[in-house]
């Protein structure tokens, strides 16, 4: 998803933004790219680097999980009485700072 949502980076900025250990993206990589999801390009500004960027399936996969994200949350919201919504999603607001 983040690669969807901030386009090609380099795997050490990706842990970063994540906030996961190297090691893991790292094993997060392999995987996705052994699905097709992901490929790993040179940078052109710095050869030493390389750039993860999601290939063709790997941006339709992200869609889909976004669809499917967003129609959960509609569901759950859905399911919150209209008079408490309000209250819900300036808990989640709250939270959402306290953890950024």
């Amino acid at each position: 998803m983040d690669l969807a949502a901030f386009g090609p980076v380099r795997q050490g900025e990706l842990a970063a933004r994540l906030q996961l250990e190297k090691s893991t993206v790292s094993r997060l990589v392999r995987q996705m790219e052994g699905r097709g999801w992901i490929q790993r390009n040179s940078d052109r500004h710095d050869g030493r680097a390389v750039l993860i960027r999601l290939t063709r399936q790997g941006r339709g996969t992200a869609n889909k999980l976004a669809r499917a994200r967003q129609e959960k949350f509609a569901r759950i919201l859905a399911a919150i009485s209209e008079n408490k919504r309000s209250m819900v999603v300036e808990a989640i607001s709250i939270l959402e700072k306290a953890c950024s």
